[in-house]
């Protein structure tokens, strides 16, 4: 696979949109990949991008692989987060997916820093089926973390707009702390309206290593 193109090809339509990898974090969705096929985008990745992202859902999967990599990259937790594997989670340089006010506290508990490297998943559409705290709780929850994380609606119309709340969402956060807070957006097929509306993350893995059997 030349993983090199595809980070190319993404940074080419990131310009388009007045963005770049050089601010915005691309984090490679890598579960279900192998530690070679992930050795061989590490090896791939343009070095003017810095050090390479990759996001992992399962962190038993994680631990198995992580022992055969071959070369340095920042680990991200992008799955859903469970009470009982917190402790594990200290494996990984950011945690995504923290979904409530139990979350936080149980990570706290466990001594990680959630203040420069734990998310905030806001269900910004409301859906049952999604994880997350509502947009009314953001208020009261996310001073204690890096930053916020969502997932999009299907519907790039409604993806755009909930987009667009949690960028307002972000800065009314940072106005009122007085610092920055990350904004974790935008998937293989929203991405660009992600970026557009201000994401600091993007999590790709389709785009890069094809649909998953």
């Amino acid at each position: 696979m030349h993983y090199r193109e595809k980070v190319l090809a993404l940074e080419d339509q990131l310009s388009k949109c007045g963005r770049s990898l050089s601010d915005v974090t691309l984090v490679a969705v890598t579960k279900k990949q192998s530690a070679a096929v992930i050795n061989e985008y590490l090896k791939q990745f343009p070095p003017q991008f810095g050090v390479p992202h990759i996001g992992e859902n399962y962190i038993q999967e994680f631990a198995e692989k992580k022992q055969d990599f071959i070369l340095p990259c920042i680990k991200h937790f992008i799955g859903s987060f469970q009470s009982n594997k917190a402790a594990l989670a200290a494996e990984f340089d950011w945690i995504h997916g923290l979904g409530s006010k139990k979350h936080l506290a149980i990570i706290l508990k466990c001594g990680l820093d959630i203040l420069s490297r734990g998310l905030l998943q806001v269900n910004v559409s409301n859906e049952p089926s999604k994880s997350g705290v509502h947009v009314n709780q953001v208020a009261e929850l996310a001073g204690e973390c890096a930053g916020l994380m969502c997932i999009g609606s299907e519907s790039l119309a409604k993806a755009k707009d909930e987009f667009m709340l949690m960028a307002k969402l972000r800065d009314q956060l940072q106005d009122r702390f007085n610092r920055k807070f990350v904004l974790s957006m935008g998937m293989s097929g929203d991405y660009l309206e992600a970026v557009r509306c201000g994401s600091d993350m993007i999590r790709i893995g389709s785009y890069i290593f094809g649909e998953r059997g």
